[in-house]
């Protein structure tokens, strides 16, 4: 594929951004879930060679990178995915100016290869042991790999060469994303708090909970789970068909319904993400100026307010009902939240 990048010049700069594009979609189609539910054999036969793939494309890509912007001392490597995170991040939005804007793109190319042949070397290890969900753990982590260093890289290259970046338009943010995951996970906590206690109605509602993990499954923000938080929401789910098939005990169902709704407490947690916490405040902020603001398209915020909901319930409250843009009404409730988010982002 990387042989129809060269030019008489090297490798063009726009040939290599489609590229690495091209790259991080192809470790985006792939889809993991099938897999949760598979035998062992199928996972090494299908999954494992497929993210083989797109590793081996993504290094391709960072080869010709190498090549044309010189490769940087073997002294930069970091020994756990950990360490690639501060110091790719770092590469890649820098606090301080480089002094060699180029040395940007063979640094952070350098820094992505080394990372890709890690998680190889991880997928092989994982597939020498019994453990069927480490083996899984390890390709979805070095798909999400591949999507971070490819468009990582991208984003150096397009700013240090002055070329538009092909990720811009197409790609969501990080910030995007984890909005998105926590309306998620909102959605299922909501539909578990509006459920009703009476024991006569528990056979539809641990099926409207089973429906809600089913939902949140078929989500494209599942993928962002951790692992171990996919495995745990399987078992529930594996749960709540043992109990329909059974004798369908009430107070076994409520037990049930109780455990789901302890898991998705705790995957609210996301709210502690630092991205999350800026974007709170920033839409904290704005609705405080709004609110000494009559003239405010109120309906046009409230499209921006729906983007903070499972921040707190409160607050929630107030943005389900939409209540009117009222300085009694919003403020102290927006000063406690303000002040929380301000607190957290010390600790």
């Amino acid at each position: 594929m990387m042989s129809s990048l060269r030019t008489a010049s090297g490798y063009a700069v726009r040939e290599l951004q489609n590229a690495l594009f091209h790259a991080a979609e192809t470790a985006r189609t792939v889809d993991t879930r099938p897999y949760e539910l598979q035998p062992r054999a199928q996972l090494c036969q299908e999954l494992v060679p497929r993210i083989h793939s797109v590793m081996d494309e993504a290094l391709d890509v960072l080869g010709c990178l190498l090549e044309r912007y010189d490769t940087p001392p073997q002294a930069q490597a970091a020994d756990t995915s950990g360490v690639f995170d501060t110091y790719f991040d770092e590469a890649v939005e820098p606090s301080v100016p480089p002094a060699e804007p180029q040395q940007r793109i063979a640094d952070v190319s350098f820094m992505a290869r080394w990372e890709l042949d890690r998680k190889r070397s991880a997928i092989a290890v994982a597939q020498h042991t019994d453990d069927y969900w480490r083996l899984l753990s390890e390709c979805c982590s070095a798909r999400r790999r591949v999507v971070k260093a490819t468009s990582g890289v991208e984003q150096v290259l397009s700013q240090v060469e002055g070329c538009p970046s092909v990720f811009e338009s197409l790609y969501r943010s990080e910030r995007r994303r984890a909005i998105e995951t926590r309306a998620a996970y909102h959605s299922l906590l909501s539909g578990l708090k509006r459920l009703e206690d009476a024991s006569e109605r528990i056979e539809r509602d641990v099926r409207l909970v089973g429906t809600g993990i089913a939902c949140l499954v078929g989500r494209d923000v599942y993928l962002e789970l951790r692992v171990k938080d996919r495995l745990e929401l399987r078992r529930l789910q594996r749960k709540i068909f043992d109990w329909l098939l059974g004798p369908r005990d009430p107070q076994q169902g409520r037990r049930l319904i109780g455990d789901v709704k302890a898991f998705a407490e705790l995957l609210m947690e996301v709210n502690h993400r630092p991205v999350l916490v800026e974007h709170d405040r920033e839409v904290l902020q704005r609705l405080q100026a709004a609110l000494r603001q009559p003239a405010t398209d109120a309906l046009a915020f409230f499209e921006l307010l729906v983007s903070i909901r499972g921040r707190d319930t409160e607050l929630d409250d107030l943005i389900d009902a939409r209540a009117e843009l009222r300085t009694e009404l919003w403020d102290h409730v927006v000063e406690r939240v303000l002040q929380e988010l301000s607190e957290q982002g010390r600790a």
